[in-house]
């Protein structure tokens, strides 16, 4: 089934979710819309099999100021030794308040055994998460499977969402914006919709 869905009613459709594991969940395909106005040009990734716009005028940072940036994030510091989360690109917009981060995700041999990579994954963010999680939705975007949580971390709201690119790999991207959100969620819309796996 095709749907075209807007933001707010895909986050209607995401929130009315069970944060539970259910294995019966209707999964949809949406089509998202996109408004190439609110989009900076395309950024391919070979490594991650993906191409995707962050938002219009969210600035890329260079090597030297991810790796500063990376270095304040406690979330990526305190992992455990099987997971390993790997920043590839930020863009941060113009008043620093909003961010997008792309990661890839991979786990160790040993720890992804015969589990697949995203119920091994799905289940270290369900627990780390805790009172953060707000919400949890899967659904079909041509004919990839992603996974969106909702999330809330003081005043941001951070949509986070994956697919499995092979094996014991993932690709993660983070978008992080205030709960005041109205002026950013058409691009936020426009920049998932981009989100293409090669």
């Amino acid at each position: 089934m095709y749907r075209l869905l807007s933001v707010p009613f895909l986050l209607i459709l995401i929130t009315s979710c069970s944060t539970n594991d259910n294995k019966n969940e209707l999964i949809e395909e949406i089509t998202f819309t996109i408004d190439d106005s609110k989009l900076s040009e395309i950024v391919v990734n070979d490594s991650l099999q993906v191409k995707f716009r962050a938002p219009k005028n969210w600035k890329a940072l260079g090597e030297k100021q991810t790796i500063d940036f990376i270095a304040n994030m406690d979330s990526l510091n305190l992992l455990p030794s099987d997971i390993s989360i790997k920043p590839k690109h930020v863009f941060i917009d113009s008043s620093a308040n909003c961010f997008l981060m792309v990661h890839s995700v991979s786990l160790s041999n040993e720890s992804l055994d015969d589990n697949d990579i995203e119920a091994f994954y799905e289940s270290y963010l369900s627990e780390r998460l805790g009172e953060q999680l707000l919400r949890r939705g899967r659904f079909n975007k041509e004919g990839t499977l992603m996974t969106q949580y909702v999330m809330k971390d003081g005043a941001r709201i951070i949509f986070k969402l994956f697919f499995k690119i092979d094996r014991d790999r993932l690709v993660q991207f983070d978008y992080f914006i205030l709960s005041n959100y109205e002026q950013e969620i058409k691009a936020i819309e426009s920049s998932i919709g981009s989100i293409t796996k090669q």
